[in-house]
């Protein structure tokens, strides 16, 4: 089983970690320990409300052509 990143993680969840990282460091840094510290399931089921809130202040921006 391959392990992800939490930058891949937040991607795939439609969040732009990169804004996230440089508007919210000390948030991104408290994310990261506890991401490499569990399983991403429980991750995701301990940070689920987090993750939605994420996702709307932050959206990932997905250009088409």
């Amino acid at each position: 089983m391959e392990e992800i990143t939490l930058a891949q993680y937040l991607e795939k969840k439609n969040i732009n970690w990169q804004s996230l990282k440089e508007k919210e460091n000390t948030l991104w840094e408290e994310l990261m320990h506890t991401f490499g510290q569990m399983h991403t399931n429980s991750f995701e089921m301990r940070k689920k409300f987090i993750i939605n809130k994420l996702r709307l202040k932050y959206p990932l921006e997905v250009y088409r052509s």
